[in-house]
This record gives C-alpha cells, structure tokens and sequence, in this order.
C-alpha cells in the first residue's frame, strides 16, 4: 500500500475522483499511513482500525474504489476479491496502478469504471476469480493464502509466522483454537508461539497476509510537531496505535527487533524517543529504518522474556506508564542487567 503513496499515485487518483464528488480516503495499515503522511495526504487520508470487510459494509457512502499498487498484481486482485464478494448494493472497483487497470468488481461498477479508467488512462480489467480460501473439516479448519509467492512472509495478525516455500499451494492450519501447521509454507516457531500467547482469535477472525517486504526506502519523510507528550508506551510485538501513541507519548519501549525498527522509523518523524529491546532475529520487513536521536537499543538473550518483564514487573500489564522516559530507562536497564548482551546509545 506504501507504493502508490510513495509513486505519487494516490494524490493522482484522489485528485481524478474528487472530479466526480466528494472523496473520504481510508486506509489500514501503519505503513501505508506513514506512507500518506510523508506524501503530504495526511490531511485528507483517515487510519482506520476496523477491517476493510466491516468499513465497506458500514460505509454510506455512493461507491467504494480500492485502490493500490503492488510489485505483484495478483494479491491485490486477490484482496478486492475476498472483500467485495457480498457487495451487492452499491459499486466497487479495484485500480491497480502497477498493472494500468480499472476493475469493476460488481454489476453495479460498469458504467463508473469505465468513467474513472477514462480519468485515469487506465485500462478495463474483468473480474478475476479465487479457490475457496477457508474451510474447516470438521476438527481442523484451514486457510488457503492467496496469490501467495515463495519468500513471501506470513502475517497473522500483523505477526510473522512463517516463510511461504512453494509455488503452488500456501495453507495454515488450525486445530482447537491453536495455529498448528502449514502446507507449502515453512513456520516460525517463535513467531506461532507469540500468536498464540498475544491471543489468537482463529485463521477465521484473523488477518492473515504475505508480503516480501513492507515498504522500500523513500527520500521523503515528514517531520510532525505534537509536542513533547508524557509518560511511557510499550509497544510488544505490536504497532496498530504507533501514530497515536506517537503523539501523546515521550517515548517508547519496543519489544522484538521488526516491531522495534518500524516504530523507530515512525517516532523519529515526531521527535519521540524509543528504548528498543532486541535479540537479533529481524526478518528484514522495512528496507530502511532511520532511528530516533538520544534513543537507545537493548541486546537481549530472547527479547520475548525480557518483555514479559518490563510488561509484568515494571508496566504492571498495562501499555502505559505515567513516568519520564530516562526513568523507565534507568529501571529497565536495571530489571534487565544480567540478560543483556550489549547496549546501543544513539546519538
């Protein structure tokens, strides 16, 4: 989702439809929203929470255009259709920008299609069709990933999972509530045990991804004023607030070396610390990360344990603390003294 930001291609696209009326612009996705902020759409684009599912069915709204553009095609067409299949009352359409095309994804999308491809110098797709992605035998249920690719990462529920190995079929399995094993898709552990713990809700209520990489490295990067906030956050393998906490907080505490450099990358545009627990284990899903000054980042044995400490012992199993950040500094390094390895200053 970052691409169309970062290619100018979203203001293109806001700027052919709002031709036609009013345009409310939402996105899902920390990254994508990063992505609006740098290219200066922060004030017309809105982060939302909820899946695109529940926005599009609680949407008042005359049409919905989707809208993206991906290294590959596929998955997004994959997407547009998983999420507009029981869309029957109003238009939607897909642009896929990468491939030049305007689909309509229902009946209704003919005629608005055709006049947003005219806009736009695109051309006219058809709808593509998908296999069934989730069905259950009875004790196991299963959940094909569609136009998946080999070294893809697998997400659930914005957790890593696994690496995708084979060129036809990339399958999860569940059994008793527990993500369980794969077809065509190598797991990791670390990262199935950590969905598990943090409160898997099934491959049915999940959301379940494969990307190679979140976003590549762009020149353009916002610098955003919100003052200097109060108090500690602490992110654990976790980033869907980082933009708000981003603006209430002083600073961070980053539990995993993937969830430590991507919100790094995000506090630095708002002038906002981060303490980055870490093992050494990033699988690489940002191209760049450009860290916040005065921050610091902690080597860990296994930076899962060390979060289960700060978070129990020192945050009380809440997300916040009500304290300055160079005192949660101070007390975790203190906590976490016998099981760190090195310490990072930057400066």
């Amino acid at each position: 989702m970052a691409e169309i930001f970062d290619r100018g291609q979203a203001r293109e696209i806001v700027e052919a439809l709002s031709s036609l009326g009013h345009v409310d612009c939402r996105i899902r996705g920390v990254t994508g929203y990063t992505a609006a902020l740098d290219s200066g759409l922060n004030e017309i684009v809105k982060l939302e929470k909820a899946p695109v599912s529940m926005l599009i069915a609680q949407a008042n709204h005359d049409a919905i255009v989707l809208a993206s553009c991906t290294q590959n095609p596929e998955k997004f067409h994959a997407y547009c259709w998983l999420v507009s299949r029981h869309v029957r009352d109003k238009p939607i359409i897909e642009v896929e920008m990468s491939s030049k095309t305007v689909t309509p994804l229902n009946d209704k999308a003919q005629n608005l299609a055709h006049e947003i491809s005219n806009l736009l110098g695109l051309r006219i797709s058809e709808r593509k069709e998908f296999p069934s992605n989730i069905w259950s035998d009875g004790k196991r249920t299963y959940r094909r990933i569609l136009a998946a690719e080999p070294g893809d990462f697998v997400l659930v529920n914005g957790i890593i999972v696994g690496k995708i190995t084979s060129n036809n079929e990339a399958i999860l399995i569940e059994e008793n509530g527990k993500l369980v094993d794969a077809i065509g898709i190598t797991l990791k552990l670390h990262g199935v045990e950590k969905l598990n713990r943090l409160g898997f809700r099934g491959l049915e209520n999940s959301k379940v991804s494969s990307i190679k990489i979140l976003r590549r490295r762009t020149e353009s990067r916002a610098k955003i004023e919100c003052g200097e906030g109060r108090g500690v956050a602490i992110l654990d393998h976790e980033v869907t607030d980082v933009h708000d906490k981003a603006t209430k907080v002083e600073g961070a505490i980053t539990i995993g070396d993937d969830t430590t450099l991507i919100v790094s990358d995000i506090f630095e545009r708002y002038g906002k610390r981060v303490l980055g627990i870490m093992d050494g284990d990033a699988d690489g899903l940002l191209e760049f990360s450009k860290l916040p000054s005065n921050s610091m980042l902690l080597v860990v044995e296994k930076d899962d344990e060390a979060g289960m400490i700060i978070r129990k012992e020192l945050f009380k199993d809440k997300d916040y603390l009500d304290l300055s950040f160079d005192d949660v500094i101070e007390k975790v390094v203190e906590m976490l003294k016998p099981k760190i390895k090195m310490v990072i200053r930057l400066r």
